[in-house]
């Protein structure tokens, strides 16, 4: 069955991998390389984003209760996609981030492993190479994918990036509109170049249980 991709409010990037994948290593092992972003949303954008999820969540949290045992059904918690923003003293900002992923490489049911990029887009649609960096703003297209954690026995559900455009490039330095985006006034980038493989083309033979 074919996902259903969503698109996100106009909000700011936080702590952008997008032109290259996140592989840092911790304790000494190399992490999956993986294209993230958070973005961070107020007001009634952030809550147009939370209806979108939450139901989601619910269900994922739903099929989780009907597959337990019922001695761990009780145990049961739901995890959500994001979270609210904290200041450096740990004050509430009124803002929330939402986490988005997708691996750099997905293996197939059938064993073959495929290399994916996340497609980045100008506010007029025209495919982009400039670099991303935290606080531009952006809107960014999204499938989710249901998951169970039995070791913490959380149920939620990971959002998994399909493609991102850039309204407002922050210095530091496929089609738009099959994923939701629309032509907007804003940033243009240099160059028009053909996009190249993404994650769209594989969801369909994808075997990839990780979770945030």
């Amino acid at each position: 069955m074919a996902r259903t991709r969503f698109t996100t409010p106009k909000g700011e990037a936080v702590y952008p991998w997008l032109n290259v994948p996140d592989s840092r290593v911790f304790n000494g092992t190399p992490s999956r390389p993986a294209y993230k972003v958070s973005l961070r949303l107020e007001g009634d954008d952030a809550e147009t984003l939370k209806k979108i999820i939450d139901p989601v969540v619910e269900e994922s949290y739903q099929k989780a209760l009907e597959e337990a045992k019922p001695a761990d059904k009780k145990k049961i918690t739901k995890a959500y996609p994001y979270g609210e923003e904290y200041d450096e003293a740990g004050n509430e900002t009124g803002a929330y981030l939402f986490k988005f992923k997708q691996n750099a490489e997905l293996k197939t049911r059938t064993g073959d492993v495929i290399k994916v990029n996340v497609p980045l887009f100008d506010s007029k649609k025209k495919v982009m190479t400039e670099d991303i960096y935290g606080g531009s703003t952006i809107k960014v297209a999204f499938s989710t994918r249901p998951y169970f954690m039995a070791s913490t026995k959380s149920a939620g559900i990971s959002c998994d990036l399909s493609a991102v455009q850039v309204l407002e490039l922050s210095a530091g330095r496929a089609a738009a509109g099959a994923f939701g985006f629309g032509e907007e006034d804003g940033f243009e980038g240099a160059v028009e170049v053909k996009a190249t493989e993404t994650s769209e083309s594989a969801f369909e033979e994808i075997d990839d249980d990780d979770e945030f």
